[in-house]
């Protein structure tokens, strides 16, 4: 086999592997969800407000002072489109503090979003096996954005162990083929020293 050839065949796995481990970082900190704008009601917003756990909705304000909601599901997609924004008169809610600026320690990490912020709004939410993590931007022209990842225990597992496949696989294939280089060489050394009996 040319040297040539055999350089492409070791090298080939090695990419392999670094670009599974690149899939892994890229998917396991969230960087493959863009940014997804959520849209205003009927005038612009102002400012987030916060959101509400128990009801599972966000509040926002508008320029001219209303208040509206929108709903937030944990599960699936958190903000299905297009947006159901509903105005709310009661002011006395009880919202969840304001955490901007990854005031809350995350594991994800997000796409810087395509367009200028006024306010950025962050919760997240911690399973037995794993979380979510969203984001609400405020853009100057008044819109929503939302940016939402979602991962478990059990899928970065499932990701590392097909890394560690492929770098055992890697390492079991250059085990044989030095036991089979040693081996045609011992084979070699055999048949110099032999004497020609003929």
């Amino acid at each position: 086999m040319k040297t040539r050839t055999k350089f492409i065949l070791w090298t080939l796995p090695i990419l392999l592997i670094v670009l599974t481990y690149l899939y892994i970082i890229i998917v396991s900190n969230g960087l493959n969800v863009p940014w997804k704008i959520v849209g205003k009601p009927s005038e612009n917003i102002s400012k987030i407000i916060g959101y509400n756990l128990g009801v599972d909705k966000l509040y926002v304000y508008s320029v001219s002072g209303e208040m509206y909601s929108l709903p937030y599901y944990r599960y699936g997609d958190p903000i299905p489109l297009p947006s159901n924004w509903v105005k709310d008169k009661n002011y006395k809610k009880e919202l969840d503090p304001i955490f901007e600026n990854g005031y809350i320690p995350i594991s994800f990490l997000s796409l810087p979003p395509p367009f200028k912020v006024k306010q950025i709004y962050q919760f997240e939410f911690r399973q037995i096996e794993g979380g979510s993590v969203t984001k609400f931007a405020l853009s100057e022209d008044g819109n929503l954005w939302c940016w939402s990842v979602a991962g478990s225990g059990l899928q970065y597992f499932f990701y590392f162990l097909i890394l560690a496949i492929e770098i055992l696989a890697y390492i079991f294939a250059l085990f044989v083929y030095f036991i089979i280089f040693l081996t045609k060489r011992a084979i070699r050394k055999f048949n110099f020293k032999t004497p020609n009996t003929q």
